[in-house]
């Protein structure tokens, strides 16, 4: 079942990457739900507030949602299941420091290319100005950097975060640093304020 399949059964119009479609969960007037698809998963979401358990039970009724087949594992698969999740686990507190830093360097670069656009000071020469066409692309590309940085969860960014470990490991090792201090920073803050509105 594909997200094309669901959003046209549905009546659906294109939007984006994806489609829109009336709920199938509450009594919808406007199309509120949207349909993607990505890396081969189906991806629904009311945006009236139909939680997703909601939505896919409403598609099962209508069969545009699979049934949910019961998976038998073998020792050795639930074994190495239990490995992954653990490796997971482990790899998953360092990944998201590593997140944390990488979003913040990329507000601040987003913060100066917006600058770039309005701020005569201090002048830049001639030769090394860019044209604002060049900006403006350089601030929508920062912009889709940081909102994909903010979406990534789970085992998607812990294969992001070692991917920049395998490949850069020193600008890695950096941003951790960086997230390790943002985290240590940030409890001190609490710690004192604490002291202050308990003392």
């Amino acid at each position: 079942m594909t997200a094309e399949h669901i959003a046209t059964a549905l009546h659906g119009r294109r939007s984006g990457t994806g489609w829109m479609t009336r709920c199938v969960a509450h009594d919808d007037h406007s199309p509120s739900m949207s349909i993607v698809e990505r890396d081969g998963m189906v991806l629904v979401h009311c945006h009236a507030g139909c939680s997703q358990a909601d939505v896919i039970a409403a598609l099962r009724a209508r069969g545009l949602w699979p049934e949910r087949e019961k998976l038998t594992w073998t020792p050795a698969e639930r074994t190495d299941w239990g490995r992954q999740q653990r490796d997971l686990e482990r790899a998953l507190p360092s990944a998201q420091l590593w997140r944390r830093a990488a979003v913040r360097l990329q507000e601040e670069s987003l913060v100066l290319l917006k600058a770039r656009l309005f701020d005569p000071v201090p002048p830049i020469p001639e030769d090394l100005s860019e044209p604002v066409e060049l900006v403006g692309a350089g601030i929508y590309q920062a912009e889709r950097a940081l909102a994909w940085l903010r979406r990534l969860q789970g085992k998607d960014l812990v294969a992001e975060y070692r991917w920049w470990l395998g490949d850069h490991p020193g600008w890695t090792f950096a941003l951790l640093r960086a997230g390790h201090e943002m985290e240590a920073a940030e409890r001190r803050a609490l710690r004192a304020y604490l002291a202050g509105a308990c003392g």
